[in-house]
This record gives structure tokens, sequence and C-alpha cells, in this order.
């Protein structure tokens, strides 16, 4: 039995509605409403006709039976695709040694190895044939380091030997190097630095490949200090110096450029001094001399 409770009464037409149904009843309700033969939601089915189902099962079974056999007789038209499948084959049999020849003499062209470099520039290639001496308790100086548009930097790295003034406060003066306006690092003042007697430090400080690039700057920023406080800005203990063999290294890849002549520009200007250049003429021209033709670049230190 399942509980339940009438909604309305027409005629032969009753509606009730069931009222709450434990699991076991909703299963009981299930089993009754959709067991029955021709159980639908919709009453516009077709009406199953067994006897019609089982004749069209049969139909299609002997039609795939009889496809079964008559596939091993070859009919004309299957013949005349064999002939033509015979023909076609033995014209591509004929044509493969001319297609493996045509492949064989077009082989990709192999890569063109890499050409590398490896350049040092010292301060005394750059112009500062003395090296650098910064004075004062804030100074600093600048010097350009260029390379060939053809060389791509892949590394670096500054060798600097410098020295500090005995007379100012180790740890408390310093150099900020910096490239291409980039601080690299700071060189603090060591305590054996204040001896008179005291040797050039040293300093290997690298410097990132995506920094490097045709045009390069090296900063160096003196800040210094001789005493805790009341300093003169301009006293003659304030001063430390980069020695002209200080270098830049640098190494990377060479690539292939070719100007107007036709062959591979190689153009590395290390001088700040090299945009300077003086021509000796071997008699005095009748007019003004103009120039012909723009100078190619083909100075490079390493030649």
């Amino acid at each position: 039995m399942l509980p339940a409770k009438v909604v309305s009464s027409n005629g032969t037409s009753l509606r009730f509605q069931y009222r709450q149904l434990t699991l076991e009843q909703e299963e009981a309700l299930t089993l009754v409403l959709y067991s029955r033969a021709d159980s639908w939601l919709t009453e516009d089915h077709p009406r199953d006709r067994p006897l019609k189902s089982l004749a069209a099962i049969i139909r299609f079974s002997v039609r795939g039976i009889r496809y079964s056999f008559t596939g091993f007789i070859p009919s004309r038209k299957a013949k005349l695709m064999s002939r033509e499948a015979e023909i076609t084959a033995a014209l591509l049999l004929c044509l493969l040694p001319l297609a493996s020849a045509k492949l064989h003499a077009e082989r990709p062209p192999q890569p063109t190895p890499l050409r590398t470099f490896q350049s040092t520039i010292s301060l005394r290639d750059a112009g500062y044939n003395n090296g650098i001496t910064l004075r004062g308790w804030d100074a600093s100086a600048r010097t350009p380091f260029i390379l060939s548009a053809s060389q791509v930097a892949q590394k670096g790295m500054l060798h600097l030997h410098y020295r500090f003034s005995p007379g100012m406060i180790p740890e408390r003066s310093l150099l900020t190097v910096s490239f291409n306006d980039t601080s690299l690092t700071n060189l603090v003042m060591p305590p054996d630095a204040g001896k008179s007697d005291a040797s050039d430090l040293t300093a290997d400080i690298p410097v990132p490949a995506d920094l490097i690039a045709a045009q390069n700057t090296l900063e160096i920023h003196l800040r210094g200090h001789y005493a805790a406080k009341c300093e003169d800005p301009a006293d003659e203990r304030l001063w430390a110096t980069i020695n002209q063999a200080s270098t830049f290294e640098v190494g990377g890849v060479l690539l292939a450029m070719a100007n107007a002549a036709g062959r591979p520009t190689r153009c590395q200007v290390s001088s700040r001094l090299a945009s300077s250049l003086s021509f000796a003429i071997a008699e005095r021209p009748a007019g003004p001399v103009r120039p012909h033709s723009q100078p190619r670049p083909w100075f490079s230190p390493d030649q």
C-alpha cells in the first residue's frame, strides 16, 4: 500500500498525490509505473510489430551473405580497374629513380658554423694612458668601450686595478662601478689600504651579457671620507686611481656582415680618440678638398 490523497475527481478521471514515501516505497512505485509492456512517456510512438522486425533482420542478413560471396568473383569493371592500377604502378616504378636522384641532389644546405671573438680592451686603449684619477668626496669618470655591430657579446668581465688614498677612512670610502648606467658592485676601501705602502687592489667584476651593447660606457664613482664630520669636499686627501692596465674582456659570436664592397665589415673602435683621423696629402691641392666617398670602417686593434 502506498499512502496518497485524492486531489480531484471528474467522472472517470481521478487525480491523486502521493504522500511522503520511503526509499522502498519509491522503488515499488517505479516498478509499477515503468515495468509494464509499451510503457512510454508519450503516446505518439509506433506500435511494436515483432514479425516485421524479424523479417527486416533476415533481409539484411541475406544481403550481407550475398556481398561476402560475390566479393571473391571479379567483375568486368573490377578487371578494368585492376589493369589501370597495374599501369599506374609500373609508371611509378619507372619514375622512382629520377625522383630519388633529384632528392639526393637537393640536399639541404649545411649550417655555417658560428665564428666567435674574444677581445680585451684596456684603459690605455680607450685613451687613458695614465689611468683615471678621481679627486673629491663625490667624483666620477666615464669611459666608452665600443664594439662592432657584427659582434654579439655573450660574456664580459672587468679586471680593475685601483688604489685608495691612504688619508681616507677605510670601510667608509668606496668606489661604485656601473656599466651602461647599471650598478655592478661597490668596492669598499679595506683597512689595509690606509697604509702608505699599500699595493694596488684588484677586482674581477662579471658583466651580464644583456648589458653589453655596441656602444658601452663604464662609470666609476668615488665616495670618499677622511673625517667623521666637517669635511672639505676639495681636500687633497680625497682621491682614488684606476690603473691604465685595467681591462674589459668580452667574448661572443661574430656575425657575417657585408658592406657595399662585398667584404665582411669588422669595425671595432675602442679608443675615444679614434674618431679623429689625420691624413697626409703629398701635393698641395689646386682647389678645396671635398670628400669623394664615405670612409669604410676597417679599423680594428686585433688586426
